[in-house]
C-alpha cells in the first residue's frame, strides 16, 4: 500500500502513506544484522539521490529490524550493544515529523522503549514531536500568509532562525514549500495548496 500511495500521490508528500513501524518481523536475529546494514546503504543512496519517499520507507524498514539486529549482534559478538548513530532514526524521524506522521513516531518510540539498548534513543523521538509541532505551525502560517519572508518567519512564530531554516529546508526537499529569492532572504509559500 505504501508504494502504491507514493505512485498515486507522488507530488503530494502529505498524502504519502507508510507502514507503521513494528518490531514483529519474521527475520532471524542473525539475518537481521546483514539486512540492517543493507538498509543503511539504501538510506544513504536514497538520501543522496533525493528520493525521500523511499528514504522514509527504508528508514521504517530499518527501524523494524533494530530489536532483532541487536539480539543477533549480541549473540554473535557478545557483550552490550552501544551505537553512536542510527541513521534510520536520525533521518527518518525528522521526515516523519515534518510530514505529521505522529502514529509512526509513536510506534517508533514504543519499539525503542521495549529494547533496553535503545531506550536512550527515546529522547530523539521526543525531540521530533516538537519538530512536528513546529512543522505544523510553519505550514499553517504559510497557508495563511503566502510570500512570508524566511528571515521573519521565525520571529512571527517565536522560534529561532535555525529552527525555521531546518523545517523550511525539509519542507522544500519534500516539495511542500517553494522559496523565491527576495533580496537577501527568501519569500516562502506552500506548494499545491
Amino acid at each position: 500500500m505504501g508504494v502504491f500511495s507514493y505512485l498515486f500521490h507522488k507530488n503530494k508528500p502529505l498524502q504519502w502513506t507508510f507502514p507503521l513501524p513494528s518490531a514483529d518481523t519474521f527475520i532471524k536475529p542473525k539475518d537481521a544484522t546483514a539486512l540492517y546494514f543493507d538498509k543503511l546503504n539504501e538510506i544513504r543512496e536514497y538520501n543522496k539521490g533525493k528520493n525521500y519517499f523511499l528514504l522514509i520507507y527504508t528508514c521504517i524498514e530499518s527501524i523494524n529490524l533494530l530489536p532483532k539486529m541487536i539480539r543477533g549482534w549480541k549473540q554473535e559478538f557478545g557483550g552490550s550493544f552501544d551505537i553512536d548513530s542510527i541513521p534510520a532514526l536520525e533521518i527518518g524521524c525528522k521526515y516523519l515529523a515534518v510530514l505529521q506522521h505522529k502514529k509512526h513516531l509513536d510506534a517508533i518510540k514504543l519499539i525503542l522503549s521495549d529494547v533496553k539498548d535503545l531506550k536512550e534513543w527515546v529522547d530523539h523521538v521526543d525531540y521530533n514531536y516538537s519538530l512536528m509541532e513546529l512543522s505544523d505551525k510553519v505550514m499553517t502560517f504559510l497557508k495563511q500568509q503566502p510570500g512570508t519572508l524566511q528571515n521573519t518567519l521565525g520571529q512571527s512564530l517565536g522560534v529561532s532562525g535555525q529552527e525555521t531554516k531546518t523545517i523550511v529546508d525539509m519542507l522544500e526537499k519534500l516539495n511542500l514549500v517553494q522559496r523565491t529569492k527576495s533580496g537577501k532572504t527568501y519569500a516562502l509559500q506552500m506548494v499545491n495548496f
